[in-house]
């Protein structure tokens, strides 16, 4: 009678203080249908996410692990490893003092729970590391650039990553 499901909801803070009565409304709710479920079953789960103010869209299991590694558990290893180097380097402190938007926008993943991520990435272990190989091909390629002094294959390696976010709704 399990029906995996999870919704697209939340923020990097964690425990009773986060609760909001409106989290999901508006927010997209993945439920995954296993071959055993019954329709039955999918429907009340279905049901239940609708009740709460969701949209929910079906995906196979197997496809959301894939897409869920690209769009969610890598991006959360990027930044806790970004907030890392920031928070292990020699201008942490000033870091914390001079940071603007910018900082605060991409890290803002970084104050979600270590422990619950670290379960996340471990349960979904092979997809992440297929992120992570592309991600370090496309890092490699930056830093080539930038040694290089290559201001025309650095813009290039940014195209298209920016192009793609500004398709990002």
């Amino acid at each position: 009678r399990y029906v995996p499901a999870h919704p697209i909801a939340g923020s990097e803070r964690h425990g009773p203080g986060a609760a909001r009565a409106d989290l999901f409304r508006g927010a997209l709710a993945i439920v995954c249908p296993q071959p055993e479920n019954s329709v039955g079953s999918v429907t009340r789960i279905r049901q239940l996410w609708a009740a709460m103010g969701a949209r929910v869209v079906e995906l196979d299991a197997a496809r959301h692990d894939r897409v869920f590694a690209e769009v969610s558990h890598w991006p959360h290893a990027v930044v806790f490893a970004m907030c890392a180097a920031i928070a292990n380097g020699a201008y942490a402190d000033d870091a914390l003092r001079f940071a603007g938007a910018g900082l605060r926008d991409s890290s803002r993943i970084g104050g979600s729970s270590p422990q619950l991520w670290a379960d996340i990435l471990l349960d979904n272990r092979e997809p992440v590391l297929a992120c992570a190989q592309a991600f370090e091909s496309e890092l490699a390629a930056l830093l080539k650039a930038l040694r290089d002094g290559d201001r025309a294959a650095l813009s290039a390696c940014f195209e298209p990553g920016s192009r793609w976010r500004q398709a990002l709704r």
